[in-house]
């Protein structure tokens, strides 16, 4: 088990997908905004879902379009919808939420599930909300002294492309996750 919660962002085939649930990474999240790189086709989406249990699912948007976002929750069918628009909150999506922002502001954290934050810098997390902080690791930059850090409730970490169908290198995310199973 691992000793933080964890998020795995931008997966996009079933080999990522797969090793992440059997290291019981909580939150496995996939990107449905068309023009990004690394979004994952609905097609593909259900044949990876498919094989997955465990983990809850997570979709990715930086839409703000609220059309657009039942639409993807309608077809994807996530546990948590992920969203960076901080006028989306009040929303009522039917389904769990995630707010990824630059920074911690102290907003009404009682609308998400996870408020997920690329900095803990000049951030006034207290006991109640720390519950709810997901520091994201950009370049899967871990250091094992944030383990000791009680102040956020877990890591979300980047998944890399697949370089082709079966050849995949995990690097940085195998690593990360090795050390929070130790």
């Amino acid at each position: 088990m691992l000793q933080r919660f964890v998020k795995v962002s931008d997966v996009s085939n079933l080999s990522v997908a797969r090793y992440c649930a059997g290291m019981f990474v909580d939150l496995i999240a996939f990107n449905v905004d068309e023009e990004d790189e690394n979004c994952i086709s609905l097609e593909k989406y259900k044949e990876i879902r498919g094989w997955l249990s465990g983990s809850k699912i997570v979709i990715e948007t930086k839409s703000s379009d609220i059309s657009k976002i039942r639409t993807k929750i309608e077809n994807y069918q996530p546990d948590y919808i992920q969203f960076s628009d901080i006028n989306l909150l009040n929303e009522d999506f039917g389904i769990g939420k995630i707010l990824a922002t630059e920074r911690f502001e102290n907003l009404e954290l009682e609308n998400v599930a996870f408020y997920q934050i690329n900095s803990l810098e000049n951030a006034q997390i207290n006991a109640i909300n720390s519950q709810k902080i997901i520091l994201n690791l950009t370049n899967n930059s871990f250091d094992k002294s944030l383990l000791e850090n009680t102040s956020f409730h877990g890591f979300n970490l980047h998944s890399s492309r697949e370089e082709r169908p079966g050849f995949q290198d995990f690097g940085d995310l195998m690593d990360i996750l090795e050390a929070l199973d130790e």
